[in-house]
């Protein structure tokens, strides 16, 4: 590691360490974004002003900035499932009153397939309609290069498949490998498989209220850690 690289990255953790003293001082969440996006272009200003000769130092610099840049995005990405499986699960066991249990379900599953056939139905004529064909996309970074296979796979795929069994796909026959990422529609997936363990959980908050009350401490928990995280 070069002495410019060292020195970048330690004005990087200075101003990552004046974020955490906002923070620490209870500064208004705006005003911490605001900081932070007028630090992070000064920063990317100054780099590009003085290494514009040296773009090796730059390069150098990024990957250690992008320990935190993508670790952070890896963070949200984790994050995403399990935020989506407490929430939905815990909004419907709140439910008070079980009258509009029904309707809600049915409310739920309606916009689920819905949503799924709009989007089956625009991704297939956008996609004939201009030809799209993901091996033009082109990158010469390797991730993005890896994205654009992985895209192209899913656009045949999904190409190849009706509009019903799109439909089918929201029912996971794994929803671990959902909660995981896997899958035809995986989010959708989980949003099917979170509603049904609500709605079969309220269903014992009448028959069994003792199994009811014990997940619902379960889940109260697990939704209380998960929002700490975010």
């Amino acid at each position: 590691m070069s002495l410019y690289v060292l020195i970048n990255i330690i004005i990087f953790l200075v101003l990552m360490a004046i974020l955490y003293v906002m923070q620490k001082k209870h500064i208004d969440f705006t005003f911490r974004v605001l900081g932070a996006l007028i630090m992070g272009l000064a920063l990317g200003f100054l780099l590009r002003t003085l290494y514009a000769s040296n773009i090796e130092i730059i390069n150098k610099t990024i990957i250690w900035y992008n320990i935190v840049g993508n670790g952070y995005v890896r963070l949200l990405q984790m994050l995403v499932m399990p935020l989506i499986f407490v929430s939905i699960t815990m909004a419907l066991i709140n439910i008070k009153c079980g009258s509009n249990l029904k309707k809600m379900t049915f409310s739920i599953i309606a916009v689920l397939m819905i949503t799924t056939a709009i989007s089956a139905l625009v991704g297939i004529l956008v996609s004939k309609g201009f030809g799209l064909d993901a091996s033009k996309l082109q990158s010469l970074v390797g991730d993005i290069s890896q994205g654009a296979s992985n895209y192209e796979g899913r656009l045949e795929s999904f190409n190849s498949k009706p509009i019903p069994q799109q439909l089918l796909e929201i029912i996971p026959t794994n929803p671990f490998s959902s909660l995981a990422g896997f899958g035809g529609s995986p989010t959708l997936s989980v949003v099917f498989f979170s509603a049904l363990i609500g709605v079969s959980a309220l269903g014992l908050k009448n028959k069994k209220p003792e199994i009811f009350d014990f997940f619902f401490k379960i889940m109260q928990t697990l939704h209380d850690i998960i929002m700490k995280i975010v």
